[in-house]
């Protein structure tokens, strides 16, 4: 049976380590102590394909996502099932660098040299340079309220919407190419944390503050 959080009394957080609170702290939400925190700790030893962890999601199906630098694990709540390219087709890395659970269930992995995979009902799809993608060095993901996916990637920032492909780079205002981060906040408007600043997609044009310069309050 799938794992779900919503069903627990108790909460489990994974990053390499869950934290169970009890039923009691869930009850008054008071702060719980120190004593009353129990701690799992989950490496290769306990199924992970490997120790290191580079990103985390949660598909709509109750699943816990694990990219580490040598697999995909998915964790139910009891044990972890691996993927990589040895076992999987249409994932042909085992180093994970970012992961999205899309809005609709599906969800998106990064990878360090081969590009993003998208899966879909259990299928592996893979993408690259010659889908449209900047870089096969995929460092992150966002999904925006729209629906649109973003991957920022080594080489510029790539957009997949209506089944294709667009692309930005410093040309088009980005403060660098190096695409390190990714968020949508509460206006729509999209941060892009780059190698040499912040850039701001508002009103589909980039404003870049390369070095300290004030942000923009929000409206």
């Amino acid at each position: 049976m799938i794992w779900t959080w919503q069903r627990r009394t108790w909460r489990r957080v994974l990053s390499l380590t869950l934290l169970v609170c009890p039923v009691t702290w869930a009850a008054s939400h008071s702060p719980p102590t120190v004593t009353d925190i129990l701690t799992d700790n989950f490496t290769a030893l306990n199924g992970l394909p490997q120790s290191t962890v580079d990103a985390l999601a949660r598909t709509r199906d109750g699943y816990l996502w694990v990219g580490t630098q040598d697999g995909l694990a998915r964790f139910d709540g009891n044990r972890f099932k691996v993927f990589n390219p040895q076992n999987t087709d249409g994932l042909s890395q085992g180093h994970i660098r970012a992961l999205t659970a899309a809005r609709d269930g599906t969800l998106w992995i990064g990878t360090q040299s081969r590009g993003a995979v998208h899966v879909v009902n259990g299928k592996f799809i893979p993408y690259s340079v010659p889908d449209g993608l900047l870089s096969p060095f995929v460092r992150c993901i966002l999904e925006d309220r729209q629906g649109a996916v973003w991957f920022g990637t080594q080489e510029g920032l790539a957009r997949r919407w209506g089944g294709k492909f667009d692309s930005f780079t410093a040309k088009d205002g980005l403060a660098d190419n190096n695409v390190q981060a990714l968020a949508e906040d509460p206006q729509g408007r999209i941060w892009v944390g780059t190698g040499s600043g912040l850039s701001l997609l508002e009103e589909g044009k980039f404003i870049s503050f390369p070095d300290e310069q004030r942000l923009p309050a929000s409206p």
